[in-house]
């Protein structure tokens, strides 16, 4: 879409619904934390086809302290993305029930691993997704904030308008991630892997599993501060145009997530994204 469809800025009332999908999720209620949104746009204008998609679960696997959210930015069709939405609360959920455990640390990346070999059983060998999971739970008196991801979706944190980011893209064109292909036997042309895929880490892929691409994420635990405010985690049809700076400044703007979730995506689109979009903000 052309600029001058979107109108001159980001405090107009009409507009946003339309460009915006009905599919989203607005909790200004939650338990686990103030508020939380997610919404998302197909952009059909350069793209055939929705390959995002989203989980998030408040008072998660019974602990009203808890909540997951996911964002998961599939390629080579839905297949793996649509599969993520659904396995990854549930296998979580099921974990925290059974174990108990006082960190998560090893149960996520556990549950990255046992997700990944399920989808050997589907068709995803030129087929798979990123995935940036955020959990929030309390720990011994503290609340933490656990980021896991692989791929190129991301997680930014506010700290008082200042943007933090929580986790790593996952791309052959940085240097560590290249290096690590390479140690491991794989080849990069072009800045992909094998010269097909940009990214070194996905769930799926499995015809490039052998080269380099891994499914072991990053995982970071945050004790959230007083003066944390918002996580946003999105996929790269936002972060493609607009800079971690950018998507904080419009958190504080102090809307609702919901309406920050919509303008964040109008942005993106505004600013020539040709992706799907799909954006989560979480207000702590």
């Amino acid at each position: 879409m052309e600029p001058s469809m979107f109108g001159a800025g980001l405090g107009w009332s009409t507009g946003v619904s339309s460009l915006v999908e009905d599919t989203g999720v607005y909790n200004k209620e939650a338990s686990c934390c103030k508020e939380y949104a997610v919404n998302e746009n197909a952009n059909s204008k350069y793209r055939p086809y929705m390959e995002d998609t989203f989980c998030c679960d408040d008072n998660f696997a019974g602990d009203v302290t808890c909540g997951l959210f996911g964002v998961f930015d599939g390629h080579g069709g839905s297949t793996v993305s649509e599969y993520l939405k659904e396995r990854f609360p549930d296998e979580i959920k099921s974990r925290i029930e059974t174990e108990s455990p006082s960190d998560l640390v090893a149960v996520i990346e556990e549950t990255f691993e046992k997700i990944d070999d399920e989808l050997k059983m589907m068709d995803s060998e030129a087929c798979g997704s990123t995935a940036c999971i955020g959990i929030i739970r309390m720990e011994s008196g503290h609340k933490v904030l656990y980021i896991a991801n692989v791929g190129d979706t991301r997680a930014v944190l506010s700290r008082n308008g200042v943007e933090e980011r929580l986790s790593v893209d996952h791309k052959a064109s940085e240097k560590s991630e290249h290096d690590r292909v390479i140690k491991e036997g794989g080849i990069i042309m072009n800045d992909r892997v094998g010269g097909t895929l940009v990214l070194t880490r996905a769930m799926g892929d499995f015809a490039l599993k052998d080269s380099g691409v891994t499914c072991k994420p990053t995982i970071k635990k945050h004790f959230i501060r007083p003066f944390d405010r918002f996580v946003v985690i999105a996929s790269d049809g936002v972060y493609d145009t607009m800079s971690d700076e950018d998507v904080v400044k419009m958190c504080d703007l102090e809307e609702s997530t919901d309406k920050i979730s919509k303008d964040i995506i109008v942005k993106a689109l505004e600013n020539g994204s040709q992706d799907n979009l799909c954006c989560c903000v979480i207000k702590l």
